[in-house]
């Protein structure tokens, strides 16, 4: 279990280019998260945590994320698993029912003291996220967003979701396609009691 302060920024795909180009990073793997719950898809905004399991690659970990006290800080944990179907079937048993599906691309760096990931988020677009730890974390912040041109750092990709589902019925119903697709392709589609916030509408 640690504790650690992250933020993300959306990137035009100008500057996501530019900066893919001007450190090194890690090659691009590919990180499915399926958040799960009680009472459905809700954020970690309105809750304060989520539990949810993550694939990367073939490797799955059942992990848990909450806010705490601190601004922009998290408390993480997490276990691994030895299929992503198996676990599914597990917490189905305990009554947790699927709530989101965030498929992205991802690569990660290290400059100075910061840890750097670039996503690739199907549907939602294009992010920075850096992570920071110890007092110096705001100060570092501030030169990074200075260094790379940031604006105004942005929700998590849960609650980005959540606001285009809600605000756009074609959004809502491209992300649900796209949802199930990414389902089927885990074998998760029959495991997991399915609680969405919006139906397809008929092809």
């Amino acid at each position: 279990m640690y504790v650690e302060r992250e933020w993300r920024f959306r990137l035009s795909e100008d500057k996501y280019r530019r900066l893919a180009r001007e450190f090194e990073w890690s090659p691009p793997v590919r990180v499915v998260d399926v958040t799960l719950g009680l009472d459905g898809p809700v954020s970690m905004k309105t809750r304060g945590w989520v539990a949810r399991l993550r694939w990367v690659e073939g490797v799955c970990a059942l992990q848990y994320k909450g806010l705490t006290a601190g601004e922009n800080e998290y408390l993480e944990a997490e276990v691994g698993v030895e299929t992503v179907r198996g676990a599914a079937e597990v917490l189905s048993l305990m009554g947790l029912r699927l709530g989101l599906v965030i498929d992205r691309t991802r690569r990660t760096a290290r400059v100075r003291d910061a840890v750097l990931t670039l996503d690739d988020v199907a549907g939602l677009g294009m992010f920075l996220e850096v992570e920071l730890s110890g007092r110096a974390a705001d100060q570092e912040l501030s030169a990074l967003v200075a260094e790379f041109g940031l604006g105004e750092s942005c929700p998590a990709y849960g609650d980005q979701i959540l606001a285009g589902v809600g605000s756009s019925p074609a959004w809502a119903d491209s992300y649900v396609r796209a949802k199930a697709a990414v389902l089927t392709e885990l074998g998760l589609e029959r495991v997991l009691a399915v609680e969405d916030v919006v139906q397809p509408t008929p092809s």
